[in-house]
């Protein structure tokens, strides 16, 4: 009988184009106008408007659908249930941070510590670790930070000490994710007691984790130990995603440390791990950090479909950190390539994320890259400004791998504009410090060459090919033949100035191979370039002639790709560009 009179209210109504119906997926009413909702609704009187939000929310909840959590929460809230409006806002703040609808989550998670504060201790642990975690994947480390230590004044505030040990470990993560942890020492050891004390194994594990994170920038053989540590009490407690990353970190450390084909093992496990837990903020970090090693290895293919799938990812779920981390290799890739045009577009991209995220680290690399990217468009001294930008950028990071990145790749600006006594304030402590070179392996990839060019430049062909030598065996080691290439190519200028063309011709041979599978156009006629003079040296004037031929092709394949007038006009005005390009027409 209510049903019969409903329905004829609601065909009154409908008559009347008060409201519209729709059929599918079920039957539903909407009002036409929001202007006579608002007015229907504020008709009614406050407590009626209650009774009636509470009597909608208790039939939409007979349902029990997970995504009505949010509908819940607003019925709730206006039916003054606030147990109940607190239960499904966190639910719903949960179903949307699934997704990655970040604004969405923190509005429901703000809405359910804001209507805690009218309850009596309710379980808000987990609301402030899952807001948490939203502004992380945003990149939002500072409200991050802030969040948490809300978190931990909250825990205090009602005694909980598991509350504040979590708190304490998630603000301890997310410092030593962007290398800035104040207080180091001190915020660490409390975190340990704190475990211990609860005897908590996950606890316990993120503290050991978290020391690690502290140091990883600084001293990456330190952190390597402490993330072992980590690694096998995360396993052994079956913590699956803390295995993951302390994998993951285990990586990048050892990158960092010079054992490359470890951070290759460790980094594919860590990738398994998050694939098979679908954690895609953590799965694009993982395909970042395997791209950056396959970029090494000379897998440019394989590292250029690691890192887009990583941006691709990023991208979805929109994370600033994975874009940028993902894009630095691509940007390598691309510059290797020549596709200079999408060099510029991708750094763009990951300059974007460095301005989302504020963290130094990526502002630095982005500018090594950038520096890079003039460089061989032959802008040196557009490339020295921005290499120093990027070191000095770098320099807050206060560890030695990005200091010598930097000074490596500003010096061959330096090299390059002909100021060698600039280049040696850089270069030499580098170079006078070997014994730590192999901890230092990433950062040498770039101040190796550096060092080599200026010896060549100084013409201290011994010099060149000592420290050739060195770095060789270093990259060779540990399986790095992306930057060994480059190696190769110098030391064949070294020995072919010494007149041993047979060597000299054997290490061009390799930095060919190398270069051609890498897909390493711009390293590629150089080699090219120097290999015919060794054929021309010989007296196989044919092959000569034929590899001439073939680095002109490249050359001006290159030119023919960079569509900025300017950018092409510096390129071919490079002494070695016009040299192979004169060579090929005097035929």
């Amino acid at each position: 009988m209510i049903a019969k009179n409903y329905s004829a209210i609601l065909n009154q109504l409908e008559t009347h184009d008060l409201l519209r119906c729709l059929n599918e997926p079920e039957l539903t009413y909407l009002f036409k106008h929001a202007l006579t909702q608002d007015a229907a609704y504020h008709s009614l009187l406050k407590a009626k408007r209650a009774e009636l939000h509470a009597q909608v929310a208790g039939a939409i909840e007979a349902e029990a659908r997970e995504d009505d959590a949010a509908v819940l929460a607003l019925h709730y809230a206006r039916a003054g249930d606030d147990a109940k409006a607190f239960e499904y806002a966190a639910r719903a703040g949960d179903a949307a941070r699934r997704t990655f609808s970040h604004d969405e989550a923190l509005a429901f998670y703000a809405q359910a510590l804001e209507i805690a504060t009218r309850l009596n201790h309710p379980p808000v642990r987990a609301i402030y670790a899952n807001r948490g975690n939203v502004l992380e994947v945003m990149g939002q480390h500072a409200r991050a930070i802030e969040n948490y230590r809300a978190m931990m004044e909250e825990a205090r505030r009602i005694g909980d000490e598991t509350m504040e040990a979590d708190a304490l470990s998630h603000l301890l993560t997310v410092q030593g994710t962007i290398g800035d942890v104040p207080n180091a020492d001190a915020q660490l050891e409390r975190a340990r007691q704190l475990a211990h004390q609860l005897n908590n194994p996950e606890l316990i594990a993120r503290a050991t984790w978290n020391v690690g994170l502290a140091v990883r920038f600084s001293v990456p053989a330190r952190a390597i130990e402490y993330h072992q540590q980590a690694l096998q009490l995360a396993r052994a407690a079956n913590l699956q995603e803390l295995a993951g990353f302390c994998l993951l970190d285990l990586a990048n450390e050892m990158q960092m440390a010079g054992d490359w084909r470890g951070a290759y093992r460790h980094g594919g496990e860590a990738l398994e791990i998050f694939q098979a837990l679908h954690n895609p903020p953590m799965l694009a970090n993982a395909f970042g950090s395997r791209a950056i090693i396959l970029y090494g290895r000379g897998e440019a293919r394989a590292a250029r479909t690691a890192a887009e799938e990583g941006a691709r990812i990023s991208a979805e779920i929109e994370n600033p950190w994975g874009i940028g981390y993902n894009e630095w290799t691509l940007i390598g890739i691309e510059i290797d390539a020549a596709e200079f045009a999408r060099a510029f577009e991708r750094a763009e991209r990951a300059e974007k994320s460095t301005h989302a995220l504020g963290v130094p680290l990526f502002a630095g690399l982005t500018d090594l890259w950038m520096a890079r990217l003039y460089l061989e468009l032959n802008q040196p001294e557009r490339a020295a400004e921005i290499a120093e930008r990027g070191g000095r950028a770098l320099k807050q990071m206060h560890a030695p791998i990005w200091d010598t990145l930097a000074a490596g790749t500003l010096a061959r600006a330096l090299i390059r504009q002909q100021k060698l006594g600039d280049a040696h304030k850089l270069l030499d402590p580098l170079a006078t410090n070997l014994q730590n070179a192999d901890a230092n392996l990433w950062g040498y990839s770039v101040s190796a060459p550096a060092i080599i060019e200026l010896a060549l430049a100084e013409n201290r062909i011994l010099v060149a090919q000592k420290f050739a030598d060195a770095f060789l065996a270093l990259f060779e080691r540990e399986e790095t033949w992306g930057y060994a290439a480059e190696l190769y190519y110098l030391r064949g200028l070294a020995l072919r100035a010494r007149g041993d063309l047979e060597n000299a011709e054997r290490d061009l041979n390799r930095a060919h191979a190398i270069a051609t599978r890498a897909e390493k156009s711009i390293l590629l006629w150089r080699v090219d370039a120097a290999r015919a003079e060794i054929f021309a040296a010989r007296g196989d004037n044919a092959q000569a002639a034929r590899t001439r031929q073939n680095t002109a092709e490249i050359v001006r394949g290159i030119a023919a790709k960079i569509t900025d007038a300017e950018w092409c006009e510096t390129f071919l005005a490079q002494e070695e560009v016009r040299e192979v390009l004169r060579g090929d027409e005097s035929r």
